[in-house]
């Protein structure tokens, strides 16, 4: 291979001899197999993957079988357990998938097969070697968590979405912290340094382009500041003292006995699933609510039943919409019954895990851990052995994500979730090693210099990135601090 392919298929073999690629190759499809979104997307990215030595056209072709493209003469087996399969001879190119997404995740490994061998003008040569290539997920859904807040810059989101895609992850979950404008509620959004919706729908629309669904998120508990809470901002109340009793009296957390809380978390959630489109899910985030029920009147309820009854009823209400409601695993699990480095947040005084028997099991818990560094997952066994289904939740050091992630699958779970937080710039730089252990699970083998090829296929994935502060990881060349710590040097 021109250079590894990630993720890693599960099955490449190589027969010797190569395709010559036209320089103007037309790729046949089954019909209705890509919108034309998605057309001028996949001949945009042969175009770069090509050097910009030669494009591709699409052309339909109803009597080729459903979810597949050739280009040129040869024909393709896709297994029963395949996602997608890939056969280059020497007389063409086929890739099928198990659907419409598998084929557009064939296509992402099919680019990285093309290899360049003449790039002169006038004697352009490129090529892609025999291979026979079989692949599938190990983890079904495998999400990435971005968070966007007043810093983050429209690039910062692009790349991410580029590179989670073509790493083939299924879903991404949109969380803003003060930097979306909503009409459902302005004062969630900081006035001066906020995206308006028709600033990031265009990102969106390439999520779904690029093969991914979006999952809104908003905090329907802790949090509540929409802001991070060492940095000491209150995204409401700086703006609007006058909503205090939305909240609980340090501000941290919502006041589920205040019936406006209801009202505007509801439209904002309505706001939020009609930005982000169709899709089967929605975050209610629910962590680290370390002020729930502090308020005179939370006093005086059962807020056990409280916080149960409150779950229970966004979970029908979502479940109506067609959703599926995700909560972060910690106020479900008592700290003292969990040895460190375990993360549960179910204080003595609180006692919130004592909700978990009461909850709908269609709740969908993501079990956060960003200490772990082996396969071992007892948190998430538990939330199993109680009857739920379970995603986990890697954090921003490579070993947390690898080890997690193939405890995810000896496990059988639904998925997995890597968050990102504040740290989403320099990681973007550890995106292959998190793709591809999300993709292959237990048995994820790193290669050598990521960092550098991972660079390699954001310069192909990211188009027009010819300018210092568009291209690469970051928007500077000096390391920061949280870049050193990171990844050293």
């Amino acid at each position: 291979m021109y250079l590894p392919v990630y993720p890693k298929p599960t099955s490449m073999v190589e027969s010797g001899g190569s395709y010559v690629l036209p320089l103007k190759a037309e790729m046949r499809i089954a019909a209705g197999a890509m919108d034309e979104t998605r057309k001028e997307l996949v001949c945009d990215m042969w175009y770069r993957f090509a050097c910009t030595a030669a494009k591709l056209v699409i052309a339909e072709d109803a009597s080729l079988p459903a979810h597949t493209a050739v280009i040129g003469c040869t024909e393709c087996a896709c297994n029963e357990t395949d996602d997608y399969a890939i056969t280059v001879t020497e007389s063409g190119v086929c890739v099928k998938g198990k659907d419409d997404l598998g084929l557009l995740r064939g296509f992402y490994t099919l680019l990285q097969l093309i290899r360049p061998v003449c790039l002169d003008e006038g004697n352009e040569d490129l090529q892609i070697d025999c291979v026979v290539v079989h692949d599938r997920p190990a983890l079904g859904m495998r999400a990435i968590h971005f968070c966007l807040f007043p810093e983050t810059t429209l690039d910062v989101l692009e790349k991410t979405i580029r590179l989670a895609a073509f790493m083939k992850y299924t879903h991404f979950v949109l969380e803003p912290w003060g930097a979306l404008k909503l009409d459902s509620f302005p004062e969630l959004a900081w006035a001066e340094c906020s995206y308006s919706k028709d600033e990031i729908k265009p990102y969106l629309k390439l999520c779904n382009a690029m093969g991914m669904e979006v999952i809104p998120m908003i905090n329907h508990l802790g949090h509540a500041t929409q802001s991070r809470g060492g940095m000491g901002r209150h995204t409401v109340l700086d703006q609007n003292p006058r909503l205090s009793l939305m909240f609980e009296p340090d501000g941290w957390t919502w006041c589920l006995s205040n019936p406006m809380v209801h009202e505007k978390l509801r439209a904002v959630r309505e706001e939020l699933i009609d930005l982000c489109g169709e899709g089967s899910y929605f975050h209610l985030g629910c962590d680290e609510s370390y002020s729930y029920a502090s308020c005179p009147k939370c006093r005086q309820q059962d807020h056990i039943a409280m916080l149960a009854d409150y779950l229970n009823g966004l979970c029908e209400e979502l479940a109506q919409q067609g959703r599926r409601a995700i909560i972060w695993h910690d106020q479900l699990l008592e700290r003292d019954a969990w040895e460190r480095p375990l993360v549960a947040t179910s204080r003595p005084d609180q006692k919130t895990h004592l909700a978990l028997e009461k909850l709908d099991r269609r709740l969908l818990i993501a079990d956060w851990q960003y200490n772990i560094t082996t396969p071992e997952l007892p948190t998430s066994e538990y939330f199993v052995k109680q009857r739920f289904d379970v995603l986990i939740c890697p954090w921003d050091k490579a070993g947390n994500a690898v080890a997690m992630h193939a405890g995810a699958d000896k496990l059988g779970l639904m998925g997995a979730m890597d968050t990102t937080w504040h740290h989403m710039d320099p990681m973007l730089r550890g995106m292959l090693e998190y793709g591809g252990s999300i993709w292959n699970g237990a048995n994820y083998e790193a290669n050598p210099g990521q960092g550098v090829h991972c660079a390699a296929l954001l310069r192909k994935i990211m188009p027009h990135a010819r300018s210092f502060a568009k291209s690469g990881f970051l928007t500077h060349e000096i390391d920061p601090d949280y870049c050193r710590i990171l990844y050293g040097g």
